[in-house]
């Protein structure tokens, strides 16, 4: 009896539903498409997935971005990885505006960011590490933050020329002081305490929120030491030999290695560093050529650094490397400018003849400062 009530209560229904009304016209049953299917074969056309090709060749570079513009303009690549700077964008190189054979995307806002890392569980130059937590290391990362004006880094950046970009400290999203804080966002913190040496004093910098590019930078502090300032520099933001910063490199050079047990050591008046009488100690000239490698036993004296091949990190490294030897110079010689130097020490490139570095016989008090790798 239920199955008979449900059936006539179905023909009833589609009954109602096949008179021409308002009801019927509102109503629809399930339905399935009809569609067709074009099979396309030939290259060229497009799947929902994205362009068809019948070869797709991936080309491997050195790393720097002009050439993959090269590349580009000469037909050997149809898209790179890397921004272009301001000037590849110009008409005098890839006319993004101008030419119709190449299609360059809108400039957009980038938060770059480019670091100096350090492998906290080994040992510069006799000074420890100790991951993090050794007073020697401290004072050796802090002297090497000086030889960087990173508010001209930034500046100077190959991929800002004629583009505003400003040094920037703060946390994604930025804070300022007249706008606040977004999305949950944090001010920087005031940098001027940070240094254990020379404290700084601005009404604009030394705040919450403060610009990026103010700590260890002795624009901002009275009390940073000055040598004979001598020469000239490679990149604008190096510190001159000579310097404020440069001397403030020195003075914590000399902390952390009397922090580690290696007194005695001086500068010159250009603050570049002089060894103790009888030259440097064997704990800071003793080479381990296994160290720079990653492996045990770990290296003692003989910094190993790695720099990348891109702008600005390519420039970044090979400035900074400049500037430590320019500090160790007098072992060999001493600098009196840093353009035209070479970016990495040792007996290659300054004759001292340490003979752990495959030259000479060696001889105490001279060293392999730091050797040199480019890395893609």
């Amino acid at each position: 009896m239920l199955a008979v009530r449900l059936l006539l209560t179905f023909a009833i229904v589609l009954s109602l539903v096949s008179l021409p009304s308002v009801l019927s016209s509102n109503v629809f049953l399930p339905k399935i498409p009809v569609v067709r299917a074009q099979q396309e074969t030939s290259a060229g056309l497009w799947y929902p997935a994205g362009a068809q090709e019948q070869t797709l060749s991936i080309s491997q570079g050195d790393g720097a971005v002009s050439t993959q513009v090269s590349w580009l303009l000469t037909n050997q690549v149809d898209s790179e990885d890397w921004p272009l700077t301001a000037t590849q964008q110009g008409a005098n190189t890839v006319n993004c505006s101008g030419n119709a054979n190449v299609l360059c995307s809108l400039p957009v806002p980038d938060h770059g960011y480019f670091e100096i890392e350090f492998n906290l569980a080994n040992v510069l130059w006799g000074i420890p590490m100790q991951y993090g937590n050794s007073a020697s290391g401290v004072e050796l990362r802090q002297g090497i933050a000086h030889l960087i004006n990173k508010q001209s880094f930034t500046a100077n950046n190959p991929a800002c020329l004629g583009v505003a970009c400003v040094p920037d400290d703060q946390a994604v999203p930025v804070c300022t002081i007249s706008v606040g804080c977004t999305n949950g966002g944090l001010y920087a913190a005031n940098p001027c305490g940070w240094d254990t040496k020379y404290t700084e004093s601005s009404s604009t910098n030394c705040v919450v929120g403060a610009p990026g590019g103010t700590s260890y930078n002795c624009n901002f502090s009275t009390t940073c030491p000055t040598g004979t300032v001598t020469g000239t520099t490679t990149f604008p933001w190096q510190a001159q030999i000579g310097s404020p910063d440069f001397c403030a490199a020195a003075q914590h050079f000399i902390t952390a290695f009397a922090d580690a047990g290696i007194s005695g050591v001086t500068t010159n008046a250009n603050c570049e560093l002089v060894a103790s009488t009888g030259g440097w100690p064997a704990v800071v000239t003793a080479i381990n050529t296994a160290g720079c490698a990653g492996v045990a036993p770990i290296a003692t004296a003989n910094t190993c650094m790695w720099l990348r091949t891109t702008e600005p990190r390519k420039s970044l490294g090979e400035g900074l490397a400049q500037n430590i030897c320019a500090l160790f110079s007098p072992a060999w010689g001493a600098w009196t400018t840093l353009a035209g130097k070479p970016i990495g020490c040792d007996n290659s490139n300054t004759g001292s003849g340490n003979a752990a570095c495959g030259g000479g016989s060696g001889s105490r008090g001279r060293l392999a400062v730091l050797r040199i790798q480019h890395k893609h």
